[in-house]
């Protein structure tokens, strides 16, 4: 009996570390964070749209993956998700952060710029919208350690549902809100090739 669990640790141990050899187990950490978020935003009321994991296409060329956008009567959010764990030490001005974990150090490209490409992508294809109306939102699990300087916007889970709740001045009449969720579901790009070339091209 003690054999076969030592087998089946040893296996798993193996799985793991292929895993992260192959880079599958990042990928799966970060799906795993997304997909509580979407748990989250989908506690909101009805009038408040999910829209998750939207590939757009770019005016200039390329496209933005973007994690989440909620529409809503108050204006867009866009959510960048991050499962990243231990402490995250940046400025929100500076284009690298740095994570500290496990006695080690890693360097970290700056979320809010990365969020700032997004909600530029959204403004290209609804100019219309006032740009104070799209409010960018990082995202970090509960479990992360956080030590920022000019963060605003950057959250954790738990603080989600009260931050989009918090904004009250209507922007957006429900029509329009429909119309630019119906838009969004239409341009977002589903073609599994075009997604793999996005993926590839973000980790050159």
């Amino acid at each position: 009996m003690e054999a076969d669990i030592l087998a089946f640790l040893i296996v798993v141990l193996i799985a793991l570390v292929v895993a992260e050899k192959a880079g599958l187990l990042k990928k799966w950490t970060g799906f795993m964070g997304e997909g509580k978020v979407s748990d989250v935003l989908h506690k909101l009321p009805s009038d408040y749209v999910v829209l998750d994991d939207l590939l757009l296409t770019k005016a200039a060329g390329g496209t933005a993956q973007i994690d989440h956008v909620v529409v809503s009567p108050f204006g867009l959010f866009v959510i960048e998700t991050k499962n990243w764990h231990g402490l995250i030490v940046g400025n929100g001005k500076e284009r690298n952060w740095r994570q500290y974990m496990g006695g080690k150090n890693y360097p970290l490209h700056n979320p809010l710029w990365q969020n700032y490409g997004h909600i530029k992508t959204l403004q290209e294809k609804f100019p219309e919208l006032a740009p104070e109306r799209l409010y960018s939102l990082v995202v970090f699990g509960d479990q992360v350690k956080l030590r920022l300087t000019n963060g605003a916007g950057v959250i954790r889970r738990r603080e989600l549902l009260t931050t989009i709740r918090s904004q009250k001045v209507p922007a957006i009449d429900p029509p329009k809100a429909a119309v630019i969720a119906e838009r969004l579901r239409q341009l977002n790009v589903q073609d599994r090739t075009q997604r793999r070339e996005h993926v590839k091209r973000v980790k050159r």
